[in-house]
């Protein structure tokens, strides 16, 4: 669970109830809830570094393991949502990634 920030009891507001106070989620929170919803993707068992490569080849074999994938469209939102700027995720690479964006298609 994240940190839960709360004004001091004391001072002009002392006792004063602030039920707009809630949780807030950390960095780590937020990280383990994505390595969570991705967990089992294909890419874990293939070297990283071909999914940046961006030679045609490995572009190629990069797409081929994401298409067998069982969580693409998830990494693909993930993507998207943290406007990720390099590499093949959710079988797409950067610049077919901005078209999706573009074009306002749902991702997945």
């Amino acid at each position: 669970m994240g940190t839960i920030y709360r004004c001091g009891s004391r001072g002009a507001l002392g006792g004063v109830r602030r039920p707009h106070l809630h949780p807030v989620p950390s960095v780590a929170d937020r990280l383990n809830a994505e390595r969570h919803e991705l967990a089992g993707a294909a890419c874990t068992q293939a070297d990283p570094e071909m999914f940046f490569d961006g030679t045609p080849g490995a572009v190629d074999m990069a797409k081929q393991i994401c298409g067998s994938c069982p969580v693409r469209a998830r990494c693909l939102r993930l993507a998207l949502e943290r406007g990720e700027a390099f590499g093949i995720f959710g079988g797409l690479t950067a610049e077919e990634r901005r078209d999706v964006q573009r074009k306002g298609v749902p991702a997945a």
